[in-house]
């Protein structure tokens, strides 16, 4: 429905980045359900949209380099008249600054390198790690050790060492030690050696070239079970 929207004449050549989710009713679902209904083709009566935030061009404008503010009137005078359930842009009336989490004169980074500038802000608990070790079981899944940081003293892979935080058990996705993958996790506990995740498994693959740091399990180890609850005072 979006491809169909975005070929519609009221719309400029562009490239944005938005969010696709998937929703049951009201009820937004997690981001492995997403994958799922799109690559597996997975039929349901969930109904996915597209939630825009940024643009990276206009017309023939390359936006790439025009700070944050810009971007964002660029959408609110030529995109958010359009906006629709199912494709969904920013709006003076949902939009707000908000200190700390996109500083308003940063560009916009390609690829898979992560913005120095930007905070992620997720209503779930998804973490991305490294992987300090690969056991393959016997009905051809693999489990991995898991670690975050870096940090001084821990398990050392590539000439960097790493707090294990746990295992991620059962998963059809192959990859090395030292590569980075994202899990889901039900709950972050403090340890006399660190922190471990509670029940991680892997999601997959992300496009990032470092794990989360030791800071990301302090904030969700302050709740108990489904630490999600992150206030604008952890930024």
């Amino acid at each position: 429905e979006q491809v169909k929207m975005m070929k519609e004449k009221k719309f400029p050549d562009c490239i944005l980045d938005a969010e696709l989710m998937l929703f049951d009713g009201d009820e937004p679902l997690h981001r492995a359900e997403v994958v799922t209904r799109i690559f597996k083709n997975k039929k349901s009566n969930t109904i996915l949209r597209a939630h825009v935030f940024d643009i990276m061009q206009h017309d023939d404008d390359d936006l790439t380099d025009s700070p944050l503010e810009d971007r964002i009137k660029i959408l609110f005078q030529n995109y958010s008249q359009h906006s629709d359930i199912e494709l969904a842009f920013p709006s003076k009336k949902d939009t707000r600054i908000a200190v700390s989490i996109k500083d308003l004169t940063s560009t916009y980074f390609l690829a898979n390198r992560k913005n120095p500038k930007w905070v992620k802000w997720k209503k779930f608990v998804d973490i991305d790690v490294v992987v300090l070790d690969v056991k393959k079981t016997k009905s051809d899944l693999f489990s991995y050790s898991i670690g975050v940081g870096p940090v001084e003293e821990g398990v050392e892979v590539d000439g960097v060492k790493y707090l294990n935080v746990g295992k991620a058990l059962n998963t059809k996705i192959r990859v090395e030690v030292g590569d980075i993958i994202r899990v889901k996790v039900d709950e972050v506990r403090q340890t006399p050696e660190g922190f471990a995740l509670q029940s991680a498994k892997v999601i997959e693959v992300p496009e990032v070239e470092h794990p989360d740091k030791v800071v990301t399990l302090e904030f969700l180890a302050r709740d108990t079970k489904k630490s999600l609850n992150y206030d604008i005072e952890a930024f």
